[in-house]
């Protein structure tokens, strides 16, 4: 939840769970969709066990009490309610959608930034090569691998028509400009990462949670454990 920003903080969150609990509670069915009743009626059925202390107690934050609002699953499936919510989906076909967009974007994104990374260097090179070779021509003795270095960069001065320092400066500012563009591409790619892990988490949880053992699997994992801890006591006492 740290990448989504402020709009997802703990607080925040909190206060959405009791919102998401409310609602399905009085809500006259208008504004659900296929997609958002299922984590309404999941987060309200999980909600219901936490109180009757009928699933196991996993915490979301480890260092805070366990509370409704701290329940691993109440506050998860929350948390993905509210980017349901906030991005008006609809439906899975429609997450799915998106997703298969994201990675169209990711993957247009990705091998720009490779040819730009591959133009960036060739510029990177020019700078060094013929910056070289201007120090080298104001140099009054030349050793003989000097000399050798000076007629290879001069030939590379002469193929990108680069006659003197101010010209150099041309390639310098082309370098900084393609750089920008890898920067904002990056960071294309960082946000359409983290929004394309974030609907497919959706995806995932939206599947599991639409199988009807879901909330029994919680009840039966709950009494397992009781189950268990049950005969640890018993073995200790004998």
């Amino acid at each position: 939840m740290k990448t989504l920003g402020d709009y997802y903080s703990e607080d925040i969150l909190c206060e959405r769970i009791q919102i998401a609990l409310e609602e399905n509670r009085q809500s006259n069915g208008n504004k659900i969709n296929s997609l958002n009743k299922i984590f309404y009626e999941r987060i309200y059925q999980v909600s219901e066990l936490v109180k009757s202390n009928a699933k196991l107690p996993r915490k979301y934050f480890k260092n805070q009490p366990y509370i409704l609002q701290n329940d691993f699953d109440v506050y998860s499936l929350s948390a993905q309610l509210a980017v349901i919510n906030r991005d008006n989906i609809h439906s899975l076909g429609e997450l799915e959608s998106k997703i298969e967009k994201l990675t169209a974007e990711y993957e247009s994104a990705r091998q720009e930034v490779n040819k730009l990374s591959e133009r960036l260097s060739q510029f990177e090179a020019v700078e060094k090569q013929v910056g070289g070779y201007f120090d080298l021509l104001e140099k009054s003795e030349l050793s003989e691998t000097e000399k050798l270095q000076l007629k290879m960069y001069g030939s590379l001065a002469e193929r990108c028509n680069i006659h003197s320092r101010d010209e150099l400066q041309r390639v310098e500012k082309l370098r900084k400009d393609t750089s920008e563009k890898v920067e904002k591409l990056s960071e294309q790619m960082k946000k359409c990462k983290q929004t394309y892990d974030t609907y497919a988490s959706i995806a995932d949880t939206y599947k599991k949670i639409s199988e009807g053992d879901y909330i029994s699997n919680l009840i039966a994992e709950k009494k397992r454990e009781d189950e268990y801890k049950k005969n640890v006591t018993h073995k200790k006492s004998r």
